[in-house]
């Protein structure tokens, strides 16, 4: 009879230590499907205010993009490129609307403090028509020869 008592002893310990284990680890998975279901939810969270705050840098920047566009002296350049250098509806040349244009994106970047270079670029030749750049928090409109070509820029 002792002997199977000491048998019976080790063996209710391994089954015990076994369930023991056993719920360890169920406990664990059940642990690790909470906490990547917590993350999950998380970054999905993450993901969604991302996508918005971008939606809305998209949209502001077309609107942006729409109101210089709209704009006369925008008008008025490609009338006058089209026209040897003059704009046929008002008879102005094409350097008094870059001018107008200037002074224009300068506002605009003064009143926005995340703007920091604004162009309007020729989309058949790629030659900057009138830039004006940021640095330093000093504006400068760039003229003549510093102006540059980007048909090979993205």
């Amino acid at each position: 009879m002792s002997f199977l008592k000491n048998m019976l002893l080790p063996f209710v310990f391994v089954i015990f230590l076994s369930v023991v284990l056993f719920v360890i680890d169920a406990q664990d998975e059940k642990q690790i499907r909470l906490t990547n279901d917590n993350l999950a939810s998380s970054l999905q969270e993450v993901v969604k205010e991302q996508r918005n705050t971008l939606t809305r840098f998209i949209d502001t920047n077309n609107k942006h993009l729409q109101f210089l566009a709209d704009m006369p002296p925008v008008l008025g350049i490609h009338r006058a490129i089209e026209n040897n250098g003059v704009d046929p509806d008002s008879g102005n040349d094409v350097n008094i609307f870059k001018s107008h244009l200037g002074k224009i994106f300068t506002s605009l970047i003064n009143n926005y403090s995340n703007v920091f270079q604004v162009r309007m670029i020729d989309a058949h030749s790629g030659d900057e028509l009138v830039r004006v750049d940021k640095y330093n928090n000093k504006i400068i409109e760039v003229k003549g020869a510093k102006l540059q070509n980007k048909r090979e820029t993205d």
